[in-house]
């Protein structure tokens, strides 16, 4: 297998480490604001979806905040049920 020019360009890790370290600053910047928006919102309307599992990257149905995409929790039979059906 051949290996152009422009591939193996690609695959250097970038040599600007002040780009990365700003980029990883915002992230946590904007992960902080997300976390106080949630922590103030009052959850009051949220829909149930499959949603995967960040740490084991398995799906499940989750109660999901609709204003501030917090994951409550799973539903009851009832909530599942109504999901299955709709």
């Amino acid at each position: 297998m051949e290996v152009s020019e422009t591939d193996s360009e690609l695959s250097q890790p970038q040599d600007d480490p002040v780009s990365v370290q700003q980029i990883i600053g915002e992230i946590k910047a904007l992960e902080k604001e997300l976390t106080e928006i949630q922590e103030v919102c009052g959850h009051t309307k949220y829909t149930v979806k499959n949603s995967q599992d960040s740490s084991s990257k398995c799906f499940s149905l989750r109660k999901i905040c609709d204003s501030c995409n917090l994951d409550l929790g799973y539903p009851s039979r009832d909530e599942v049920d109504k999901w299955a059906n709709s």
